[in-house]
């Protein structure tokens, strides 16, 4: 994904799972030192509708050990009222307006490439996703979004601190 990234000069921000940061600490560093921006994603990537309060911003808050960012965005999009109340206190949520869906794996690269490029549109957050799990459709769709809106004059920035 760094070197796709490279090749479109594009930047993007990785919403990161502290557990893989830990795993993995070389590769979090090549995406800071490729000028990417960084966002807290949860240490273990739990569902916040199906976890407790004082859980899951313990989870929250082992990932911003690793992982310095004003951003965070909630795995599946799952919030509680009185979660989403603290985690607005404390950081930026970001949410998404396009989720290209690479992650399932009854999907092929195309359909979510051309997915995200039907619904995309300028200045919109859009989500894929850096997994092994996703990488069969992501090697497919990032590259074919990026070569089309490219053609049409668009650049890719990160999120803005």
């Amino acid at each position: 994904m760094l070197n796709t990234l490279k090749e479109w000069n594009a930047k993007a921000t990785f919403f990161v799972i502290g557990e893989n940061v830990q795993k993995h600490p070389s590769l979090y560093n090549d995406v800071l030192l490729n000028g990417h921006q960084v966002g807290n994603h949860t240490f273990t990537h739990i569902m916040g509708k199906k976890t407790d309060l004082h859980t899951y911003l313990d989870d929250i808050h082992r990932c911003a050990a690793l992982v310095k960012s004003p951003f965070f965005r909630p795995p599946y999009g799952s919030l509680t009222r009185i979660q989403y109340r603290k985690v607005v206190q404390q950081s930026k949520l970001v949410m998404w307006d396009v989720m290209s869906y690479d992650f399932l794996e009854n999907k092929s690269g195309e359909y979510c490439g051309n997915k995200v490029i039907r619904e995309a549109k300028n200045g919109d957050v859009i989500v894929f996703h850096d997994s092994l799990k996703a990488f069969p459709r992501l090697k497919i769709a990032l590259p074919m979004v990026l070569d089309h809106f490219s053609k049409l004059g668009f650049h890719f920035e990160a999120l803005p601190l």
